[in-house]
Protein backbone atom coordinates (compact mmCIF):
# COMPACT_ATOMS: atom_id res chain seq x y z
CA UNK A 1 0.00 0.00 0.00
CA UNK A 2 1.63 3.11 -1.35
CA UNK A 3 1.87 6.44 1.29
CA UNK A 4 -1.39 8.69 0.92
CA UNK A 5 -0.77 12.02 1.24
CA UNK A 6 -3.01 15.45 1.56
CA UNK A 7 -1.35 18.75 0.21
CA UNK A 8 -3.34 21.64 1.41
CA UNK A 9 -2.04 24.73 -1.13
CA UNK A 10 -4.44 27.71 -1.88
CA UNK A 11 -2.45 27.99 -5.19
CA UNK A 12 -3.68 26.19 -7.90
CA UNK A 13 -0.32 26.09 -10.12
CA UNK A 14 1.70 25.79 -6.99
CA UNK A 15 -0.72 22.92 -5.95
CA UNK A 16 -0.61 21.19 -9.32
CA UNK A 17 3.22 21.54 -8.81
CA UNK A 18 3.39 19.80 -5.55
CA UNK A 19 1.22 16.77 -6.45
CA UNK A 20 3.19 16.33 -9.53
CA UNK A 21 6.32 16.18 -7.81
CA UNK A 22 4.91 14.07 -4.77
CA UNK A 23 3.36 11.71 -7.55
CA UNK A 24 6.34 11.54 -9.58
CA UNK A 25 8.00 10.63 -5.99
CA UNK A 26 5.72 7.28 -6.21
CA UNK A 27 3.20 8.39 -2.97
CA UNK A 28 -0.83 8.68 -3.37
CA UNK A 29 -2.51 12.15 -3.57
CA UNK A 30 -5.46 11.63 -1.31
CA UNK A 31 -6.43 14.85 -1.87
CA UNK A 32 -5.69 18.67 -2.82
CA UNK A 33 -7.57 21.49 -0.74
CA UNK A 34 -7.51 24.86 -0.58
CA UNK A 35 -8.49 25.98 3.06
CA UNK A 36 -8.16 24.74 6.01
CA UNK A 37 -11.33 24.16 6.85
CA UNK A 38 -11.10 21.62 3.50
CA UNK A 39 -8.05 19.72 5.48
CA UNK A 40 -9.96 19.25 8.59
CA UNK A 41 -12.89 17.73 7.07
CA UNK A 42 -10.62 16.02 4.83
CA UNK A 43 -8.45 14.65 7.04
CA UNK A 44 -11.64 13.82 9.77
CA UNK A 45 -12.40 11.32 6.41
CA UNK A 46 -10.09 9.78 4.81
CA UNK A 47 -6.71 10.09 7.99
CA UNK A 48 -3.88 10.27 5.35
CA UNK A 49 -0.69 9.14 5.87
CA UNK A 50 1.29 12.80 6.00
CA UNK A 51 -0.02 15.78 5.13
CA UNK A 52 1.94 19.08 2.99
CA UNK A 53 0.66 22.08 4.41
CA UNK A 54 0.75 25.60 3.74
CA UNK A 55 1.02 28.22 6.17
CA UNK A 56 -0.74 31.21 4.78
CA UNK A 57 -4.33 29.61 2.99
CA UNK A 58 -7.47 31.59 2.16
CA UNK A 59 -10.21 30.91 4.75
CA UNK A 60 -10.96 31.85 8.12
CA UNK A 61 -7.90 29.89 9.78
CA UNK A 62 -4.03 29.70 8.50
CA UNK A 63 -2.44 26.50 7.77
CA UNK A 64 -0.67 26.57 11.34
CA UNK A 65 -4.26 27.14 13.29
CA UNK A 66 -5.47 23.93 11.26
CA UNK A 67 -1.75 21.63 11.88
CA UNK A 68 -2.52 22.65 15.82
CA UNK A 69 -6.20 20.94 15.13
CA UNK A 70 -5.33 18.00 13.63
CA UNK A 71 -2.28 17.58 16.19
CA UNK A 72 -5.16 17.44 19.12
CA UNK A 73 -6.98 14.92 17.53
CA UNK A 74 -4.97 12.85 15.13
CA UNK A 75 -2.03 10.94 14.92
CA UNK A 76 -0.61 12.63 11.35
CA UNK A 77 2.59 13.50 10.63
CA UNK A 78 2.94 17.42 9.30
CA UNK A 79 5.48 18.92 6.81
CA UNK A 80 4.78 22.91 5.81
CA UNK A 81 5.84 23.67 2.42
CA UNK A 82 5.38 27.36 2.29
CA UNK A 83 6.97 30.72 1.59
CA UNK A 84 7.18 32.18 4.93
CA UNK A 85 10.20 31.62 6.17
CA UNK A 86 10.26 34.80 8.80
CA UNK A 87 10.69 34.19 12.54
CA UNK A 88 7.65 35.00 13.97
CA UNK A 89 5.58 32.13 11.26
CA UNK A 90 8.67 29.66 12.73
CA UNK A 91 7.98 30.18 15.88
CA UNK A 92 3.97 29.75 15.63
CA UNK A 93 5.18 26.76 13.53
CA UNK A 94 7.63 25.03 15.94
CA UNK A 95 4.75 24.51 18.54
CA UNK A 96 2.67 22.23 16.18
CA UNK A 97 5.92 20.27 16.59
CA UNK A 98 6.15 19.48 12.85
CA UNK A 99 8.08 16.71 10.82
CA UNK A 100 9.62 19.28 8.56
CA UNK A 101 9.61 22.90 7.10
CA UNK A 102 10.10 23.36 3.50
CA UNK A 103 10.32 26.71 2.03
CA UNK A 104 9.16 27.44 -1.64
CA UNK A 105 10.63 26.91 -3.79
CA UNK A 106 12.15 23.60 -3.22
CA UNK A 107 13.70 20.83 -4.67
CA UNK A 108 11.91 17.32 -5.39
CA UNK A 109 14.63 15.37 -4.02
CA UNK A 110 14.40 17.84 -0.50
CA UNK A 111 10.81 17.12 -0.86
CA UNK A 112 11.67 13.28 -0.94
CA UNK A 113 14.07 13.45 1.81
CA UNK A 114 11.74 15.59 3.76
CA UNK A 115 8.82 13.26 3.30
CA UNK A 116 10.63 9.61 3.87
CA UNK A 117 12.36 10.96 7.19
CA UNK A 118 9.08 12.52 8.26
CA UNK A 119 7.26 9.20 7.86
CA UNK A 120 9.83 6.89 9.10
CA UNK A 121 10.36 9.19 12.16
CA UNK A 122 6.90 9.26 12.55
CA UNK A 123 6.97 5.22 13.05
CA UNK A 124 9.58 5.37 15.17
CA UNK A 125 7.79 7.75 17.37
CA UNK A 126 4.50 5.58 17.10
CA UNK A 127 6.29 2.53 18.51
CA UNK A 128 7.97 4.02 21.67
CA UNK A 129 4.81 5.12 22.45
CA UNK A 130 3.32 1.76 22.19
CA UNK A 131 6.56 0.56 24.07
CA UNK A 132 5.80 2.83 27.07
CA UNK A 133 2.45 2.19 27.16
CA UNK A 134 3.30 -1.59 27.43
CA UNK A 135 5.78 -1.25 30.04
CA UNK A 136 3.34 1.40 31.82
CA UNK A 137 0.39 -1.43 32.34
CA UNK A 138 3.15 -4.54 32.96
CA UNK A 139 4.46 -2.11 35.99
CA UNK A 140 1.22 -0.50 37.46
CA UNK A 141 -0.79 -3.68 37.14
CA UNK A 142 1.94 -6.09 39.04
CA UNK A 143 0.69 -6.57 42.40
CA UNK A 144 4.57 -6.37 43.88
CA UNK A 145 5.51 -3.04 45.32
CA UNK A 146 8.05 -0.81 43.28
CA UNK A 147 9.70 2.09 43.45
CA UNK A 148 12.59 3.78 42.34
CA UNK A 149 14.04 6.54 44.81
CA UNK A 150 17.78 8.81 44.42
CA UNK A 151 21.07 7.74 46.16
CA UNK A 152 19.24 10.06 49.31
CA UNK A 153 16.28 8.01 49.42
CA UNK A 154 13.68 10.34 47.25
CA UNK A 155 11.17 8.87 45.66
CA UNK A 156 10.62 9.19 42.01
CA UNK A 157 8.86 6.65 41.11
CA UNK A 158 6.13 4.38 42.95
CA UNK A 159 3.43 2.07 41.22
CA UNK A 160 -0.29 1.46 41.91
CA UNK A 161 0.49 -1.51 44.67
CA UNK A 162 2.99 0.45 46.35
CA UNK A 163 0.81 3.52 46.59
CA UNK A 164 -2.10 1.01 48.17
CA UNK A 165 0.69 -0.79 50.52
CA UNK A 166 1.04 2.49 52.12
CA UNK A 167 -2.83 3.55 52.08
CA UNK A 168 -1.22 7.50 49.95
CA UNK A 169 -1.47 8.79 46.68
CA UNK A 170 1.24 8.73 44.33
CA UNK A 171 1.33 12.71 44.87
CA UNK A 172 2.20 12.38 48.56
CA UNK A 173 4.82 9.28 48.52
CA UNK A 174 6.67 11.26 45.39
CA UNK A 175 9.25 13.67 47.36
CA UNK A 176 8.81 11.63 50.15
CA UNK A 177 12.12 9.52 51.59
CA UNK A 178 12.03 5.59 50.56
CA UNK A 179 13.99 4.99 53.77
CA UNK A 180 11.55 6.69 56.16
CA UNK A 181 8.66 4.67 55.58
Amino acid sequence: MSTQILIVEDESIIAAHIRNATQALGYEVLAVVAKAEDALRQVEVSQPDLILMDVRLSGDIDGIQAAEEIRAHFDIPIIYLTACADEETLNRAKITQPFGYLVKPFETRDLYSTIEIALYKHRMDKRLRQSEARYRAIVEDQTELICRHWSDGTLSFVNSAFCRFFGASREALLGSNFWSL
